[in-house]
Protein backbone atom coordinates (compact mmCIF):
# COMPACT_ATOMS: atom_id res chain seq x y z
CA UNK A 1 0.00 0.00 0.00
CA UNK A 2 1.04 3.62 -0.51
CA UNK A 3 1.61 6.09 2.45
CA UNK A 4 -1.24 7.85 1.15
CA UNK A 5 -3.59 4.90 1.24
CA UNK A 6 -2.26 4.51 4.56
CA UNK A 7 -3.31 7.78 5.70
CA UNK A 8 -6.74 7.21 4.18
CA UNK A 9 -7.42 4.31 6.32
CA UNK A 10 -5.98 5.63 9.68
CA UNK A 11 -8.47 8.76 8.81
CA UNK A 12 -11.37 6.41 8.63
CA UNK A 13 -10.56 4.53 11.37
CA UNK A 14 -10.30 7.45 13.50
CA UNK A 15 -13.86 9.00 12.41
CA UNK A 16 -15.20 5.29 13.34
CA UNK A 17 -13.49 5.62 16.41
CA UNK A 18 -15.67 8.89 17.73
CA UNK A 19 -18.63 6.59 17.35
CA UNK A 20 -21.59 7.22 19.44
CA UNK A 21 -19.62 9.05 22.34
CA UNK A 22 -18.52 10.38 24.18
CA UNK A 23 -18.29 7.65 26.85
CA UNK A 24 -15.38 6.73 29.01
CA UNK A 25 -13.61 4.15 26.89
CA UNK A 26 -9.87 3.01 27.58
CA UNK A 27 -10.06 0.84 24.98
CA UNK A 28 -10.78 3.18 22.14
CA UNK A 29 -8.74 5.80 23.39
CA UNK A 30 -5.91 3.59 22.81
CA UNK A 31 -6.66 2.72 19.82
CA UNK A 32 -7.19 5.46 18.59
CA UNK A 33 -3.77 6.79 20.03
CA UNK A 34 -2.21 4.02 18.14
CA UNK A 35 -3.23 5.44 15.06
CA UNK A 36 -2.23 9.06 15.74
CA UNK A 37 1.32 7.54 16.77
CA UNK A 38 1.47 5.55 13.69
CA UNK A 39 0.96 9.00 12.04
CA UNK A 40 3.67 10.68 13.78
CA UNK A 41 2.41 11.63 17.20
CA UNK A 42 5.09 11.88 19.12
CA UNK A 43 7.91 11.11 16.56
CA UNK A 44 9.63 14.50 15.87
CA UNK A 45 6.40 15.74 14.09
CA UNK A 46 6.72 19.57 13.42
CA UNK A 47 4.73 22.56 12.42
CA UNK A 48 0.91 21.71 11.57
CA UNK A 49 1.02 18.76 11.47
CA UNK A 50 2.35 18.49 14.83
CA UNK A 51 -0.39 20.70 15.69
CA UNK A 52 -3.25 18.65 14.73
CA UNK A 53 -2.15 15.62 15.99
CA UNK A 54 -1.87 16.98 19.28
CA UNK A 55 -5.21 18.55 18.72
CA UNK A 56 -7.05 15.13 17.82
CA UNK A 57 -4.91 13.55 20.36
CA UNK A 58 -6.54 15.74 22.92
CA UNK A 59 -10.12 15.63 21.70
CA UNK A 60 -9.83 12.00 21.52
CA UNK A 61 -8.56 12.19 25.39
CA UNK A 62 -11.65 14.04 26.27
CA UNK A 63 -14.10 12.10 24.31
CA UNK A 64 -13.40 9.06 26.01
CA UNK A 65 -11.74 10.20 29.21
CA UNK A 66 -12.99 8.56 32.14
CA UNK A 67 -14.14 12.05 33.62
CA UNK A 68 -16.18 13.09 30.34
CA UNK A 69 -16.75 16.93 31.17
CA UNK A 70 -20.83 17.82 31.92
CA UNK A 71 -20.63 20.40 28.81
CA UNK A 72 -19.71 17.70 26.48
CA UNK A 73 -22.23 15.13 28.16
CA UNK A 74 -25.23 17.66 27.76
CA UNK A 75 -24.13 19.06 23.91
CA UNK A 76 -22.39 15.70 22.28
CA UNK A 77 -23.15 16.94 18.96
CA UNK A 78 -21.08 20.16 19.47
CA UNK A 79 -18.04 18.44 20.66
CA UNK A 80 -18.22 15.68 17.69
CA UNK A 81 -18.82 18.52 15.03
CA UNK A 82 -15.24 19.75 16.67
CA UNK A 83 -13.30 16.26 16.83
CA UNK A 84 -14.57 15.41 13.21
CA UNK A 85 -13.63 18.82 11.96
CA UNK A 86 -9.83 18.23 14.03
CA UNK A 87 -9.70 15.05 11.82
CA UNK A 88 -10.34 16.52 8.62
CA UNK A 89 -7.71 18.94 9.47
CA UNK A 90 -4.98 16.46 10.15
CA UNK A 91 -5.88 15.00 7.01
CA UNK A 92 -5.37 17.82 5.13
CA UNK A 93 -2.01 18.47 7.23
CA UNK A 94 -0.83 15.10 6.04
CA UNK A 95 -1.72 15.60 2.64
CA UNK A 96 0.21 18.18 2.43
CA UNK A 97 3.29 17.96 4.86
CA UNK A 98 4.12 20.04 7.47
CA UNK A 99 3.27 23.59 6.26
CA UNK A 100 0.18 25.98 5.82
CA UNK A 101 -3.17 25.95 8.17
CA UNK A 102 -6.37 25.49 7.38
Amino acid sequence: MTEAVDVLHAIERLTTLVGPGPVPNPAALESARAVLTSMGLGKGSTGYRAEKLAAVSEDFATWFGAGVPSVISAEPGIFRTRLLRDIEHLKKALARGSEGQD
